[in-house]
């Protein structure tokens, strides 16, 4: 008698995503972040939080979350946005869902980070997917980003 191999496929996580991007700049926004971080399924587009391991809103300023889409839906996560100490690039919350999902939410603030490239928070955001349970450090992808820019242009 062989034995069997059994193999589990771990589920991708999905990502939500809030933005003025187009489709082509989200497709590549996507298959970008997939390919940083093989974790994340960049051809799955969540239409709501239901489908969504990840929420993820590209703010211009902060002051913008309040009208973001889910602002008046989930208004104990918007009220730690207004509470952050700007400037700051980022802010990530977790939430559990009705269904004890958790759900982390993960908000941008373009002017705050000097509007970096799409690709330098797609790697911020995969960095950020790949965090487990217990993972204390800090994501410096963004800033990184934006002083290779700067010296790239000195």
């Amino acid at each position: 008698m062989g034995a069997m191999a059994i193999s589990e496929e771990t589920e991708k996580k999905r990502v939500l995503i809030f933005s003025g991007m187009s489709t082509s700049q989200s497709d590549t926004f996507y298959a970008h972040l997939e390919q940083s971080n093989p974790e994340i399924n960049g051809s799955f587009r969540p239409k709501d939080l239901n489908e969504a391991n990840y929420v993820v809103y590209l703010l211009k300023t902060w002051d913008d979350a309040r009208f973001a889409p889910g602002a008046e839906e989930l208004p104990e996560i918007f009220k730690h946005i207004e509470a952050i100490k700007k400037p700051a690039t980022d802010v990530s919350l977790k939430a559990a869902l009705s269904d004890d999902r958790d759900i982390r939410f993960i908000f941008y603030s373009l002017a705050d980070s000097e509007y970096p490239s799409l690709e330098c928070i797609a790697n911020h955001l995969a960095l950020e997917v790949s965090r487990k349970q217990g993972d204390h450090f800090e994501n410096n992808m963004i800033r990184d980003c934006a002083a290779k820019l700067v010296s790239a242009n000195d």
